[in-house]
């Protein structure tokens, strides 16, 4: 059976939506082994019992379930098992450092433009279509059809330099380096939880690369052999 392109699945899952009301995984399992492959992760608010934020704000934005639980947010990421088991005895959302995972997520969002952008993204940019790693994220109501979002993940190391900017060439297609994604197995405020795309799991297909044309100096990037044993010795 051939390899599904990222394309493939956006127009899949993109184009008509499964609503998933109940989680197909529990933050614990994403969470652990997350921090098994020395992604540093931290906890989030969630939802109440009403489906408001867990800090007790009204948010305007889009923050609710997905803004920092600790005083120090991002900077309190870690992957210490101890830290990441005393925070799931009462934590629901989790967030996945981007940068301090050697990871850089494209974040697709059909509530502005961002299945039309992708598809011209990747258009332009053949290389872009390269099945990865995929996240199922909010669900959307968009041209009267219900929607889902995308992140997709590629390994970039951190010590790396940032990629090239777009600079809102392509509306609803963000680019996640420097903050953190909303790791799968939490809730999003549609009602719908973050889910690995079917076949998509870390566990089941390998992470691709950032490719070459996003890198401003390609010959850094490290070879596959570098970056398992790297990744397994962290």
């Amino acid at each position: 059976m051939p390899r599904r392109s990222a394309l493939h699945l956006l127009v899949k899952f993109g184009l008509s939506a499964k609503t998933l009301k109940e989680k197909t995984m529990t933050i614990e399992t994403t969470i652990r082994d997350a921090i098994d492959r020395a992604w540093k992760v931290l906890p989030l608010h969630g939802f109440d019992a009403g489906g408001n934020c867990s800090c007790g704000t009204s948010h305007t934005d889009n923050g609710a379930g997905k803004h920092p639980k600790t005083r120090n947010g991002l900077r309190d990421a870690t992957c210490n098992s101890e830290i990441v088991e005393s925070w799931l005895n009462d934590t629901d959302n989790f967030g996945i450092s981007c940068k301090d995972s050697n990871l850089i997520v494209f974040d697709i969002d059909p509530r502005n433009g961002g299945l039309e952008s992708y598809k011209r993204f990747t258009s332009d940019y053949p290389e872009m279509a390269i099945p990865t790693v995929t996240v199922l994220t909010g669900e959307y109501l968009v041209d009267d059809q219900k929607v889902r979002g995308f992140h997709l993940y590629f390994y970039l190391r951190a010590d790396i330099e940032n990629p090239r900017v777009f600079q809102g060439k392509y509306p609803g297609v963000d680019i996640k380096r420097n903050g953190y994604v909303v790791a799968p197995g939490s809730k999003h405020s549609s009602g719908v939880y973050y889910e690995w795309a079917p076949g998509r799991s870390p566990n089941e297909f390998e992470i691709a690369p950032l490719p070459e044309p996003f890198l401003k100096n390609p010959s850094k990037i490290q070879p596959i052999n570098e970056r398992m044993s790297t990744s397994s010795s962290t």
